[in-house]
């Protein structure tokens, strides 16, 4: 796939689809997305990665293919202030499984050309370098904001970590430390 910002909008823009309606196949989304985008061309290839995507064992029993509707939502947007500025974001996806919060984001880094390029120590690598610890640290502290509306307990007790997913490498970096 190329590379550049306009490669991780479409991807993007392909697993929000997904999420919005599970109904649609994952080869129609990618067909009427990537339709008149520079991506015309890679359907196959970026069917085949989302289908890894879907189907990777995050934990044990746990893929995101598995998830029901009611067990995730969207683009959680949050606001924080800094100083004399606002911080504003969004976490890509927020899921609920076995009474404990994940965060998911996706990530169209590339790393190399080959799968052992996505190595889980060049994946820490590159949330150093492109500061993926700190962002895990906000999206978390709204997590937080969020779950606490709802419920009485302790968030680390609801907290189940943040998995960045590297999808050009199918490849995730699982990040279970509430302060990150």
């Amino acid at each position: 796939m190329p590379l550049g910002a306009e490669t991780g909008t479409v991807i993007h823009f392909v697993f929000e689809t997904l999420f919005q309606d599970r109904s649609i196949s994952i080869e129609q989304v990618v067909f009427e997305t990537l339709a008149g985008t520079h991506l015309t061309g890679y359907e196959e290839i970026i069917t085949d990665m989302t289908h890894d995507i879907l189907q990777m064992p995050l934990k044990p029993g746990l893929t995101l293919e598995s998830l029901q509707e009611e067990d995730y939502f969207q683009e959680m947007e949050f606001l924080f202030p800094d100083g004399n500025k606002l911080i504003k974001g969004f976490a890509d996806l927020v899921f609920k499984k076995e009474d404990k919060f994940y965060l998911i984001d996706w990530k169209t880094n590339w790393l190399g050309p080959n799968d052992s390029d996505y190595s889980q120590g060049n994946i820490e690598k590159a949330m150093h370098e492109h500061d993926y610890f700190l962002q895990a640290s906000l999206y978390t502290k709204a997590l937080e904001r969020y779950v606490k509306q709802f419920y009485n307990s302790p968030f680390q007790d609801q907290f189940g970590g943040a998995f960045y997913l590297f999808i050009r490498g199918k490849q995730g970096y699982y990040i279970n430390d509430r302060s990150c």
